[in-house]
């Protein structure tokens, strides 16, 4: 299970029925901020987390586990952090207008 204070800031969460154990891969997408910035500071945008690039995410992440499944956890995050990046991360992260 994951548990958050903040649930609106959730994308995307679930499970991911893998073969590397009798457990299933849990996992969970923000948009929560985690520095100490003050709160007039600009809040700098590294992903659009857009519908279009969350399932494009969904689809890219289900298409390659159903195909290669990973052998171990870290396999498993490898490819998971490189099918995020691929879908939603930005070619340049921009400046928000809202502040933290």
């Amino acid at each position: 299970n994951i548990f958050t204070n903040d649930p609106e800031s959730t994308h995307l969460s679930g499970t991911l029925k893998l073969h590397i154990s009798h457990h299933l891969a849990v996992f969970l997408t923000t948009d929560s901020i985690t520095h100490n910035a003050s709160k007039a500071s600009k809040l700098i945008q590294y992903y659009d987390y857009c519908n279009s690039n969350v399932e494009n995410f969904k689809n890219e992440l289900s298409n390659e586990l159903s195909h290669n499944p990973p052998n171990n956890f870290k396999e498993f995050s490898t490819l998971f952090h490189l099918k995020l990046d691929q879908s939603c991360k930005l070619d340049k992260p921009k400046c928000s207008k809202r502040t933290v």
